[in-house]
């Protein structure tokens, strides 16, 4: 097996209603939500910008393709059971990236006062009953039982991400919406293309190392030598359908389409061999638009 390191930490929040929360089906964009008000009203504004609006620092908000500039955090938000009644336990992922990990004390007590301040529209409180460290085992350290902070001297700050020497087919399981866009707009199931996925997740995986790491993604490759490897994968079964989601922006007062791909695809081909730093990588950092709410998540079956 080889491995890359990602400068990642990322946390499990367990939580208690302490009433009635309608959370929209998807629950991404009310974390993302609540969130952001949280730090507006706990940290000084730099340090608001610094995780929330990163794309404000830079000069350029968005990429040469036209896309959006990755945030250095995302949710987890696979869950989709809607209403959660008083008393009902849920919980939210959150992982920080690369150089906003020093914010990290803030990123946890903006998730701690967003839960007591209330979520989605209605405001629907919550009690932090837990909080865990996720490693990149899948294990969990507690840091927080409910009434203590388990102190840690340091907390590890690396995702060690494992994946096959050789590979010659994989399958993607898309668990979360996503939105891999071509003109601002999600094509036709059977247009998806190997090109279509490497471009969005390559592009992601670069900047965020670029923006917000001291250091580059361990795997480049020319532009021409990604456009040769991706030349030699191909679909060979496409089980995906589209995934209908939306979401309210109370900035903007309007409803968002947040349609995404969702189900399987199986891909095969030698240049596998090469981009499978990208596509393990992904697993973790997720892919395509809206990922900062949880879109774009999915996992890895290596065939063979």
């Amino acid at each position: 097996m080889k491995k890359i390191e990602l400068p990642m930490i990322k946390f499990r929040f367990e939580l208690e209603a302490l009433e009635e929360i309608p959370f929209p089906v998807f629950r991404g964009s009310a974390f993302r939500g609540a969130f952001g008000r949280a730090l507006m009203e706990t940290v000084e504004h730099r340090v608001y910008q610094e995780i929330f609006e990163s794309h404000s620092t830079f000069e350029n908000s968005r990429n040469n393709d036209g896309r959006t500039i990755p945030n250095p955090y995302f949710f987890d938000a696979a869950d989709y059971s809607g209403t959660v009644q008083s008393g009902g336990l849920f919980d939210i992922g959150l992982a920080l990236f690369g150089t906003r990990m020093r914010y990290v004390e803030h990123a946890v007590n903006a998730v701690v006062y967003a839960a007591e301040h209330g979520f989605s529209v209605d405001r629907g409180r919550a009690r932090v009953n837990r909080i865990f460290q996720v490693m990149s085992d899948g294990s969990e350290e507690l840091l927080y039982d409910g009434r203590h902070v388990i102190v840690k001297s340091q907390l590890d700050k690396h995702f060690v991400v494992f994946y096959p020497e050789q590979i010659n087919c994989v399958e993607i399981d898309f668990i979360t919406p996503t939105r891999l866009l071509c003109s601002n707009e999600l094509p036709d199931l059977q247009k998806f293309t190997p090109g279509l996925l490497f471009s969005h997740l390559i592009g992601r995986i670069r900047q965020l190392f670029n923006l917000y790491s001291h250091y580059r993604f361990p795997v480049d490759y020319s532009d021409d030598d990604y456009q040769e490897y991706i030349r030699n994968i191909s679909v060979y079964d496409n089980r995906l359908r589209i995934f209908e989601c939306a979401r309210y922006s109370s900035r903007q007062d309007r409803i968002i389409n947040l349609d995404g791909f969702s189900g399987r695809v199986v891909l095969t081909g030698r240049g596998l061999d090469y981009l499978a730093p990208y596509l393990a990588a992904g697993e973790y950092l997720r892919v395509g638009h809206a990922a900062v709410m949880g879109l774009g998540q999915y996992r890895l079956n290596y065939l063979f």
